[in-house]
């Protein structure tokens, strides 16, 4: 996020807020609207006139404001489901869960919570199948890019035929650690070479 626009949305958030704990509504909303006339779609501006709605005693106009941000909510909200798909097909079954949830929380009651309460509980499931008390076993390849980012990491990475195959797992059903490994095994070779 552009560091202009954060500075801007926190003086204009600092102002409303101002007005409103000093009881100048009409300001705030005067405010709010100026704002939504530059930035339609603002949900900041559209909270703020909820907010001083409410205080002024019309619940009923802040009310249809807070349902239109709910169901704005609602929408982003789909993308905790897309990282708890991404983090179950990576064999992440306690992220994949955490991301469900937080999608279930901000859907309650909604058939598309059920939904996902369905995939939690096949996870879950799937967890005691496999005898791993809660973790879902990993891919083969989920752990051959640890270890070859780990070796990277440490600056230890394996030479040779034999231990390059088992432990850095360049063998041909890891086809992305050597392209992990090798930029940094030349430039291992090089320190080696000068004596760093």
């Amino acid at each position: 996020m552009d560091e202009t626009y954060r500075e801007e949305r926190y003086n204009y958030l600092s102002d409303a807020a101002a007005a409103m704990d000093d009881g100048r509504y009409d300001d705030a909303i005067a405010r709010a609207d100026a704002r939504l006339k530059d930035i339609p779609g603002d949900m900041d501006a559209r909270l703020v006139r909820a907010a001083c709605l409410a205080r002024m005693g019309h619940p009923m106009e802040a009310s249809e404001i807070v349902e239109e941000w709910q169901a704005l909510l609602r929408e982003q909200s789909r993308i905790y489901e897309i990282l708890g798909d991404s983090y179950r097909r990576g064999g992440m079954t306690a992220e994949a869960i955490r991301s469900y949830e937080r999608f279930m929380g901000l859907n309650a009651g909604t058939d598309e919570a059920e939904r996902v309460s369905e995939k939690i509980g096949a996870l879950r499931v799937s967890d005691v199948d496999n005898g791993e008390g809660g973790t879902s076993p990993r891919s083969e390849d989920f752990y051959t890019i640890t270890l070859a980012r780990l070796y990277v990491k440490q600056g230890t990475l394996p030479d040779g035929p034999g231990r390059d195959r088992q432990g850095a797992g360049t063998g041909p059903g890891q086809p992305r650690c050597p392209r992990i490994c090798r930029p940094h095994r030349s430039v291992g070779r090089a320190r080696m070479g000068s004596g760093g």
